[in-house]
């Protein structure tokens, strides 16, 4: 199954420095970032105006999960697999991010074209198809 980024609510999962290429790159593709989660969101509470939760805080909210596109950014691209395996426990299953496995060198076609929309969209700052 696939979607569009366009038919999803998208949420981005650490409000650092990728968010901020991320941000940039959904407003000049008029896409809107739905929200932040961040370990942080205490003390961030937005950014230019959208809302950062801690995953608990998101996870606790009642939402049809199936609406939302989760793009895994944190630093250590080595934790993304964690949050992913987290949020898919939780329901939500359209997650962007760099798996492990991936950086491991193993082959799965499946982690790798999620892994391939990543670098899309984080490299090559271009939205894929």
């Amino acid at each position: 199954m696939s979607y569009k980024l366009i038919d999803k609510k998208i949420i981005v999962y650490a409000a650092g420095a990728t968010s901020t290429i991320l941000r940039s790159l959904f407003q000049n593709n008029d896409l809107d970032i739905y929200a932040y989660i961040d370990k942080r969101a205490d003390e961030i509470k937005d950014v230019n105006g959208t809302p950062v939760y801690t995953l608990e805080m998101f996870l606790k909210k009642e939402q049809k999960k199936d609406d939302f596109c989760i793009i895994i950014t944190p630093k250590n691209v080595f934790e993304h697999s964690e949050i992913a395996n987290t949020l898919g426990k939780a329901g939500y299953h359209n997650l962007i991010f760099k798996p492990k496995e991936i950086l491991n060198g193993q082959e799965n076609l499946k982690l790798l074209n999620i892994n391939n929309v990543f670098d899309c969209l984080v490299i090559s700052k271009s939205i894929p198809n």
